[in-house]
């Protein structure tokens, strides 16, 4: 780079080669608001280039600018204790020593014991509460500060929120002339989760389930009534104990396919009489 008086190191710009050194057409184009331009010159030496005959020169305001990456230490939990680790780079025309985090609304003052020179990184540790409702990125501002306070230069960095995914689907079927239902609850995600499995039968809560799911893990439960009508709804609702990113899969139903009574010990039952009746005419 060339500031008027003399060269700084050299920057690579591509690693395309021609075998004989040269450019083999001109080109000029402008991209975030620097504009370069390419001429059609045999290399030999840089000793002696002039701006106006390099290869590729870029004009542009000298200033501090900054490149961050943002990367989650841990699970990311919503309302708990956070820490976010960020990768700052100097890529401005000076070096820099004091910045600005903002994440989730909140601010943390970042200071280098040692000034950050052009083209070094420096990585820092951001601790947060995480708060946060069903966005699917979390942004990460970063403000460079002069030293009487003045802001020089920022940068956005959006970090995607990793959530959970269950899912249910739900079966039924007759065996041995029992109706059985079975729920298989599914984690699509790479999250861990605990979750409540909820029976309804038309509307009303009959049985739940609880249990914990690794990331892209499945686990199937099976289900029978002692008291359903055929054609009675059954839905099974999987709840995860966190954020769900998706929730519209979190729902399987289906319609009973046979009425069902189960008569337990002791109990009423209006057909013994009859039974009774019949047994004795026979005698």
């Amino acid at each position: 780079m060339f500031d008027g008086t003399h060269w700084t190191g050299g920057i690579q710009l591509t690693n395309k080669t021609n075998s004989n050194g040269d450019i083999s057409y001109s080109t000029g184009y402008c991209l975030d608001g620097i504009v370069y331009s390419a001429y059609n010159y045999k290399v030999s030496s840089t000793e002696n280039l002039m701006p106006p005959m390099v290869l590729c020169y870029a004009e542009r305001e000298l200033g501090a600018r900054v490149e961050i990456e943002a990367y989650l230490d841990g699970l990311l939990v919503n309302g708990a204790p956070s820490n976010i680790r960020l990768l700052v780079t100097n890529t401005g025309d000076c070096e820099v020593s004091r910045f600005t985090a903002i994440v989730c609304g909140q601010t943390a003052q970042l200071v280098c014991g040692k000034p950050l020179q052009i083209g070094e990184s420096k990585l820092f540790d951001v601790p947060f509460a995480a708060a946060f409702s069903g966005e699917e990125y979390l942004p990460v501002t970063l403000t460079v500060h002069a030293e009487d306070g003045s802001v020089l230069a920022s940068a956005e960095y959006l970090l995607f929120i990793a959530y959970t995914d269950l899912s249910v689907q739900a079966a039924v079927a007759i065996e041995n002339g029992k109706q059985q239902f079975t729920a298989t609850v599914a984690n699509a995600s790479q999250i861990a989760s605990g979750y409540t499995l909820n029976v309804y039968v038309n509307g009303e809560l009959r049985q739940e389930r609880k249990g914990s799911l690794t990331g892209g893990a499945e686990e199937s439960f099976t289900f029978s009534f002692e008291e359903i009508a055929k054609d009675d709804y059954v839905c099974f609702i999987v709840v995860a104990d966190g954020e769900d990113y998706i929730l519209t899969d979190n729902k399987s139903g289906m319609y009973s396919l046979q009425t069902e009574r189960v008569t337990h010990l002791g109990a009423f039952n209006p057909y013994i009489e009859v039974l009774q009746n019949a047994k004795q005419a026979v005698v």
